[in-house]
């Protein structure tokens, strides 16, 4: 009996058929690994609406893998610019008063005072005079050289607490490098004793 033609071309297409489902289907089951590079799905690590333009870090990254805050930096034992180690600094000063400055014996006038500070800074910065020398040219007593604190208990006899002096001197200390000099103008509030030439020392 002769079969059809249609239908011996039909039994051969469901036979390749069967053949292409054998071949792929064993694959597709026991999840054979992709290669790499090849495009797939993207899981919930993939860069998506919350990643950052660089490298797909958003707010919890930011959060937890950023730069560390100011606070952090703190609590890591950094330090302001400037600030002495140990709580202190030791300065060696010049002060020039004027006759309207309460407590002094000075007689000069306040213009006399700040031309004569000037003259004085300007030595101080060339180091043309020794600093003790500079300082004999004013009429001002008071300790030369002593320890501005950041505690509240003094160590030794030249120790002075942050609140004893000049709320000036005091803030400019504490930005001075060692052997800096910095000329310090008057001012009622918080240099009220004159003009006030100081130098930073090193530290012992």
């Amino acid at each position: 009996m002769r079969i059809p033609t249609a239908t011996i071309f039909l039994s051969l297409l469901l036979v390749g058929a069967c053949d292409r489902d054998a071949s792929v289907t064993p694959n597709v089951r026991r999840g054979a690994p992709r290669a790499a590079g090849a495009p797939g799905v993207r899981g919930p690590n993939a860069q998506g609406p919350n990643s950052g333009a660089a490298g797909g870090a958003g707010p919890r990254a930011a959060a937890n893998g950023g730069a560390p805050s100011a606070q952090a930096g703190l609590a890591a034992g950094s330090q302001p610019a400037g600030h002495a180690a140990g709580g202190h600094v030791t300065v060696t000063q010049i002060v020039i008063s004027f006759k309207d400055v309460a407590g002094t014996k000075a007689t000069r006038t306040k213009e006399e005072a700040e031309k004569l500070a000037n003259e004085l800074f300007t030595k101080a910065q060339g180091n043309s005079e020794p600093f003790a020398a500079l300082r004999k040219q004013t009429d001002e007593a008071g300790t030369p050289i002593f320890n501005i604190c950041l505690g509240k208990e003094k160590k030794s006899p030249n120790d002075k607490l942050r609140s004893e002096v000049p709320a000036a001197v005091g803030d400019a200390a504490f930005q001075m490098q060692p052997n800096d000099v910095k000329l310090i103008p008057y001012d009622a509030a918080k240099a009220p004793g004159g003009f006030y030439i100081i130098k930073r020392m090193n530290n012992p």
